[in-house]
């Protein structure tokens, strides 16, 4: 098949995606593609805001030593650092495309506190729903020179030797296009739909992470899922996420009883994300009706008022405090492996976002620092594409034949359910020799998917799930969101710092990335 040409291919259109599209197209021809709609996808739907150091006693490096701390220390020190530092940078960016960050009449921020941050560091815009709000902007001035194409889901990154020579996809219609690049960024975003309880949206199904695999970039610490704490799950309201920032506020984690499901000493309902989603996973498994206590938030319809909004509507009682919940899959702490300028091992493949392993989560996302990081590796990447794009002499369309990928043997709701049974928030390892034996492949032979969404979905989600159980069986220690009942608490720090990665994610000991502690920052 013929392929189009572009300069660079740019597929999903969340935060990442777009941001990288506003920079990269000053410099070149850039392709956005989206299975959807443009500005569709987790992004949107980030109730809380953007992680940043501008409150006047906080700073940088105490950022970074609380990314550190919520993750187990199991990251890529520098680019934490890197991050943390570009935050400022980041806002001000957003600021000039347009987007109004609530501030106080002196024209200090108005910032939230979440769990595991020492200070008030969320900014955050329209109340609760910051997402939106940013996405609402960054897709209304995207500049007119990006090729949008809506509709297409990506099923194969084309490669010829060590390099990425483009991308094929199917149409809503189910008609296959090929585009010929002379770099590819993938900004896919999570792999929450892989779960019966999640707060991701619809697209969130992973296939970021196959597509790269399958080109032959490396994946890496798969087995760290972030799971949220509150998912509503009452009659009216199920499945929608409760916003940390209510917690922050003085909402809290109880049990049937009203009683606190974390002690203070533990960090209360303000502690990690692993902490509190573990907790409301052993409630709910003991039958203690976890649940979400908001009587203590003051000016819940002004400062919330899209929550308000939802948990009042179609009868669900809001009064009835608490609120029932559920953990959820949230977040993929592990992804695509990439160099610091945002490039895989594959040559002009690119990954961003929550599609890439940058090392900046570690063991468990601190909150709110997952649009910090969507945005603030952008212009690094920007650099290197466009020498990327300027070095190769070629520049033309090329034949591309592609290959459509195997079908599921499990429908993607078999799959979602037995995620959730045996690799939850709390695992063991009996739970995922089962999840191995539920994923292995009938003997039967297996046939190509037809070329529709919904079927290349299913056929990379049960790929990825059966990798990310192997990534979870090689880890054999609890650290972070990887959590096995039973085990040892103490750690292993011969072990913790091993990274699961390689084609077959078997654990391999990697040089040491994050040595130092938190004192050294303060």
């Amino acid at each position: 098949m013929k392929a189009k040409w572009t300069d660079c291919i740019i597929i999903g259109a969340g935060l990442a995606g777009l941001a990288a599209a506003h920079q990269l197209s000053t410099h070149m021809e850039v392709t956005l593609i989206s299975k959807t709609h443009i500005g569709k996808g987790n992004s949107v739907l980030a109730q809380g805001g953007i992680a940043a150091a501008l409150h006047k006693e906080d700073y940088a490096k105490q950022h970074a030593a609380d990314t550190l701390n919520a993750g187990g220390y199991h990251h890529n020190q520098k680019r934490v650092e890197d991050m943390t530092a570009s935050s400022g940078a980041v806002i001000r960016w957003l600021e000039q495309l347009g987007v109004s960050f609530t501030k106080f009449p002196d024209g200090t921020f108005c910032l939230s506190k979440e769990g595991a941050h020492q200070y008030p560091r969320i900014a955050h815009t329209s109340k609760d729903g910051t997402g939106s709000s940013i996405m609402q902007v960054l897709t209304a001035n995207l500049p007119e020179t990006v090729i949008c194409k809506e509709g297409e889901t990506a099923f194969q990154i084309h490669t010829q030797g060590r390099h990425c020579t483009g991308v094929s996809t199917v149409s809503t219609y189910g008609e296959v296009h090929t585009y010929s690049a002379s770099a590819v960024v993938l900004a896919t975003g999570g792999s929450g739909q892989l779960y019966t309880w999640t707060s991701n949206s619809d697209e969130a199904t992973g296939e970021g992470y196959m597509l790269a695999y399958d080109a032959g970039a490396e994946l890496c610490d798969l087995e760290f899922v972030q799971f949220h704490p509150t998912i509503a799950s009452g009659a009216g309201c199920k499945g929608m996420l409760l916003t940390e920032a209510l917690r922050g506020d003085g909402a809290q984690l109880v049990d049937g009883e009203g009683e606190l499901l974390i002690s203070p000493l533990m960090g209360g309902s303000l502690a990690g994300r692993d902490v509190t989603a573990r907790a409301v996973e052993v409630a709910d498994q003991q039958g203690k009706s976890p649940a979400l206590d908001i009587s203590e938030v003051k000016d819940l319809v002004g400062r919330y008022p899209n929550i308000y909004k939802k948990l009042t509507k179609d009868g669900a009682a809001l009064k009835q405090t608490p609120i029932p919940v559920r953990a959820g899959a949230h977040y993929m702490m592990g992804g695509v492996v990439v160099d610091e300028a945002m490039e895989t091992s594959v040559a002009g493949l690119f990954a961003i976002g929550e599609t890439a392993y940058t090392g900046v989560h570690g063991a468990n996302r601190l909150a709110s620092n997952s649009l910090l990081e969507a945005v603030a590796f952008i212009p690094t990447l920007v650099t290197r594409v466009c020498e990327v794009v300027n070095n190769d002499k070629s520049k033309q369309a090329a034949i591309q034949t592609y290959d459509l990928p195997m079908d599921s043997p499990l429908s993607a709701t078999v799959i979602g359910r037995f995620m959730q049974c045996y690799a939850g928030p709390l695992r063991s390892r009996q739970k995922l020799e089962l999840l191995s034996t539920r994923l292995t492949a009938p003997s039967e032979e297996r046939k190509k998917v037809r070329p529709a969404r919904k079927e290349i979905e299913a056929a990379f989600q049960y790929r990825l799930a059966r990798l990310m159980c192997e990534s979870m069986q090689a880890r054999k220690s609890s650290l972070g969101a990887h959590a096995l009942q039973g085990d040892v608490e103490d750690r292993d720090n011969s072990y913790w710092l091993v990274h699961t990665r390689g084609e077959k994610l078997t654990a391999e000991h990697k040089p040491p990335i994050a040595r130092r502690l938190a004192n050294e920052y303060v």
